[in-house]
């Protein structure tokens, strides 16, 4: 199964790939974002990359793009009133842009305002998107950049933060974007459902204060969830009237109750249905009452379970473009943490040394890199092939198939 590529033709495929999961992203610049991104010159030497939706639909922002610089712009504003140039004036333009900006770099929204606690040292941080979260929010920006409803399925094969992501953008929408527009987050139990809401507690604990804006355009001090009508499992935004509802397969009827933008379906390939209904019949039900226009967002994430249910014949359909859902797939030689040094000069033998196993990886994407990561751990935690496909899916069929009985 040997590549037919010379050493070198494989040794430069293999510095792209390198560079693609190892590139350098800046969420307060904008550089090595994955969303269709434009220059914006704060000063003519201070640059920052917005993205293009933010140009396409903020004249003022072309205005200023078309004077060269929001220094220039603030210059020219200054020269218009006849007066010599002043600070302040550059100061206020430079807030609206930030304020602007708010509304349109989920990116740098996460970054600016959310905190969630390091794995390793425990302590809060900004909320900085890994590359699987952020060829994931890619995915939805392209829907929105059509203007069109963000129909997204996700097979998940490790733990990249999936669900965060998901429902952090749909904090976003809600705390920033819009007013009046309700999501749901559906588990196969009810306490999932609570912990994947538990991210908005959380992000509102720590939300900057006055970053919030009510349904008059006055801002809230602290973003606040308060109990909505006295329901244990609805919760409202306070001063923005989008409620977040939870429900679970257990109890499915709770989720007919409110007009739906935002629908959050959590491990759907685990859902067994009830004696009355299929997961097919609760998913059709749930999403048939979410609002189809720009803005609203379904969802659908599972790890898979095996060939032939549900979950898998939906993944199929969108793969085979009969469903109206992008399907995303993150496989394991996509993540930086799998990787294992090989200097320059041990490189020729290392691909000597391939095989068939090996080239497999390589077709699937792998880094040569990745690829001696996955030997090395194979060895070190003595796995046998099935379960090391379990573990570390290359693709989604093996992410389907390794996990049958």
């Amino acid at each position: 199964m040997q590549s037919q590529k010379s050493k070198e033709q494989i040794k430069q495929e293999n510095a792209k790939r390198l560079a693609a999961i190892t590139r350098h992203f800046d969420p307060v610049t904008g550089e090595g974002s994955l969303v269709k991104r434009v220059k914006f010159r704060i000063t003519m030497r201070n640059v920052v990359y917005i993205p293009y939706t933010m140009v396409r639909d903020v004249a003022w922002i072309r205005h200023v793009m078309a004077q060269g610089s929001l220094l220039m712009y603030a210059q020219k504003l200054c020269d218009a009133d006849g007066v010599a140039f002043k600070e302040d004036v550059f100061n206020e333009a430079y807030a609206q842009f930030l304020e602007t900006r708010l509304d349109h770099d989920f990116e740098f929204w996460a970054f600016t305002t959310v905190k969630i606690v390091d794995k390793k040292t425990g302590e809060e941080i900004p909320f900085k998107l890994n590359l699987p979260q952020r060829k994931l929010v890619a995915v939805f920006e392209r829907f929105r950049m059509n203007r069109e409803p963000v129909r997204v399925i996700v097979c998940k094969a490790r733990q990249w933060g999936g669900s965060t992501v998901t429902q952090i953008d749909f904090s976003w929408v809600q705390t920033r974007i819009k007013t009046n527009w309700n999501s749901v987050i559906v588990a196969d139990v009810e306490n999932q459902s609570r912990n994947i809401r538990g991210m908005f507690t959380k992000l509102a604990e720590n939300y900057p204060e006055n970053m919030a804006y009510d349904m008059d355009g006055n801002t809230i001090k602290n973003l606040k969830l308060v109990p909505y009508e006295g329901s244990s499992k609805t919760r409202k935004i306070q001063g923005r009237n989008c409620i977040i509802d939870i429900s679970s397969t257990e109890k499915p009827e709770g989720t007919r109750g409110f007009d739906y933008a935002l629908c959050h379906l959590s491990e759907v390939g685990s859902w067994r249905g009830t004696a009355m209904k299929s997961p097919e019949d609760l998913v059709q039900s749930i999403r048939g009452g979410v609002k189809k226009g720009e803005l609203s967002m379904i969802v659908m994430e599972s790890t898979a379970k095996g060939v032939g249910n549900f979950f898998h014949r939906e993944w199929l359909a969108a793969k085979s473009g009969k469903s109206g859902y992008y399907p995303f797939f993150m496989p394991w030689h996509g993540f930086s943490d799998y990787l294992s040094d090989i200097s320059d000069d041990e490189i020729d033998t290392f691909i000597e040394t391939m095989d068939d196993s090996d080239w497999h990886r390589w077709e699937q994407g792998a880094t040569l890199q990745g690829i001696k990561w996955y030997r090395e751990y194979m060895r070190s935690e003595n796995m046998d092939k099935w379960r090391m496909e379990s573990e570390f899916p290359g693709d989604d069929i093996e992410a389907f198939q390794s996990t049958g009985s």
